[in-house]
């Protein structure tokens, strides 16, 4: 599957936009370092890789289109894991399969894989279910914001704050109608 292509053309060549032209002159360095290395190393350890086309006006090449795709392989491996290294700490088959279902839930929030099964095991759904309703008022789309929401629950920190509030209005209710009562009385 195709997440993004983009096409760097001679105006704004990858050399340029990635501050190294200066520093591999010929092409063939830079092909070999700056981009085919990293497209080694991405496919093997990432949840994405990226394929490129050269571009050629002659010999030289003028353009590189990048494409950029999912590497399911170590999404599946990746999550396996995970889910290994929480049934060892876990041996419940029943917490694994809650462990599984709140990744989910956060993996459809936009939180990655392994944050997702960490945070899974760690918290209760009900956190994390208030923690989405709490990130989702206050700043939609953040994943970043929920994952701090959930560890430092701010959800509960927020029903905490209302709650003292609350108390805060009815201590002063009360002492208002005490006073009262000592008027009305005298």
């Amino acid at each position: 599957m195709i997440l993004e292509s983009h096409d760097f053309s001679r105006g704004s060549m990858s050399r340029r936009v990635l501050k190294c032209e200066d520093i591999y002159a010929r092409y063939s360095d830079f092909k070999r370092r700056v981009i085919l290395m990293p497209q080694k190393e991405l496919k093997k350890y990432s949840d994405i890789y990226f394929e490129f086309r050269e571009i050629k006006t002659g010999r030289s090449v003028t353009a590189l289109k990048f494409y950029i795709k999912t590497n399911t392989k170590n999404i599946e491996a990746s999550t396996k894991n995970q889910l290994a290294v929480t049934a060892e700490e876990e041996p419940s088959e029943e917490i694994d399969k809650d462990v599984a279902d709140k990744a989910e839930l956060l993996v459809a929030e936009g939180i990655a894989g392994p944050k997702a099964i960490t945070l899974g095991a760690k918290y209760s759904m009900e956190r994390i279910l208030e923690n989405i309703e709490y990130t989702n008022k206050n700043s939609p789309d953040n994943p970043g914001y929920l994952v701090t929401a959930i560890e430092q629950d701010y959800a509960g920190a927020a029903d905490k704050a209302k709650e003292v509030k609350e108390q805060e209005k009815t201590k002063k209710g009360n002492d208002l109608e005490d006073k009262y009562k000592d008027i009305y009385i005298s």
